[in-house]
């Protein structure tokens, strides 16, 4: 849910970036300042997609695959492991 609370974000910020760049006729000024102003449209322009794609899928966020090859899940390794040591 986060994921997408902050995807809704970057299209609302990224998008309003880009509709008002849009709507003031692209980049304006020289020098440094135009160079500024291509930076901040590049920014938004990922800000946009990125925040499309964690709209759409929700960030995809899965759980660590480390221990399902041995069929073992981490806090029974653990236990496992201590039983062995005060056996003897």
């Amino acid at each position: 849910m986060r994921n997408r609370i902050f995807g809704a974000i970057g299209v609302i910020w990224g998008g309003g970036v880009l509709l008002r760049a849009i709507l003031r006729g692209g980049i304006t000024g020289t020098g440094g300042y135009a160079a500024g102003q291509m930076i901040a449209l590049f920014i938004a322009a990922i800000l946009l997609i990125v925040g499309v794609y964690y709209l759409v899928t929700g960030g995809g966020a899965k759980k660590p695959q480390r221990f399902v090859r041995q069929g073992i899940a981490p806090d029974r390794r653990f236990e496992r492991y201590v039983s062995a040591q005060h056996r003897g």
